[in-house]
């Protein structure tokens, strides 16, 4: 008899598994988001991306913190990886704070993106998130975010404790107090030139794949 009442219960429980995960994955705005439990929700890559380039509004995609659907409301944590590669329509990321992570190649190959603003609360930033970003100019990160900083205005993003260059654009700055330049900081990036100051200690493999002017 327990291994008949084992059984039914495994098999109402992989049923519910299955409900949950085809009603996980959601659009609003263009932007898809998988749900990961009764609170929280991901952006994923949106394979339809006619529908997002007619609904991005003048060429700026705000990357929400929250988000309603089915009368319910979620929080935003992650972008996660590829979600916005290669997408061609945007010229502005603003990402909203309350987003936690912004996975690899998050914005890889985004050919037109000029700018992006990141919020204080960001504190995991994966590889290759702006490889290939050849228009970036402008990287700003919140100056209350307590792990990554954009010191001086150096149109870069820097690992505050170990002084380490994480992310960078074609108008980098690299400020003198930077000790690293991480490998896929510089990927796919337009440089011709770059003054690498004497306190940088370290340079990694592949820090400069693929620059071409």
């Amino acid at each position: 008899l327990s291994m008949y009442r084992l059984l039914f219960f495994l098999l109402i429980a992989l049923s519910s598994f299955g409900t949950v995960s085809a009603d996980s994955i959601f659009v609003d705005a263009g932007i898809a988001y998988k749900i990961i439990d009764a609170n929280t929700v991901n952006v994923v890559e949106q394979q339809d991306r006619s529908v997002f380039s007619q609904t991005l509004k003048d060429s700026v995609l705000v990357v929400p913190a929250s988000i309603q659907h089915n009368g319910k409301n979620y929080k935003v944590k992650c972008i996660e990886k590829g979600a916005f590669s290669p997408w061609w329509g945007m010229n502005r990321v603003v990402i909203s704070e309350g987003i936690e992570e912004l996975q690899d190649d998050v914005f890889t190959g985004c050919a037109n993106l000029r700018s992006v603003a990141i919020p204080a609360s960001v504190t995991k930033i994966g590889a290759n998130v702006f490889a290939y970003c050849i228009s970036l100019s402008s990287i700003a990160v919140d100056d209350h975010n307590p792990i990554y900083d954009s010191r001086n205005g150096c149109n870069a993003v820097i690992l505050t404790k170990s002084n380490s260059l994480v992310c960078a654009c074609k108008s980098t700055v690299i400020p003198s107090s930077v000790e690293e330049n991480r490998s896929d900081a510089y990927v796919g990036l337009p440089i011709e030139a770059i003054n690498i100051p004497v306190g940088v200690i370290h340079i990694r493999e592949y820090a400069f794949n693929n620059c071409k002017e």
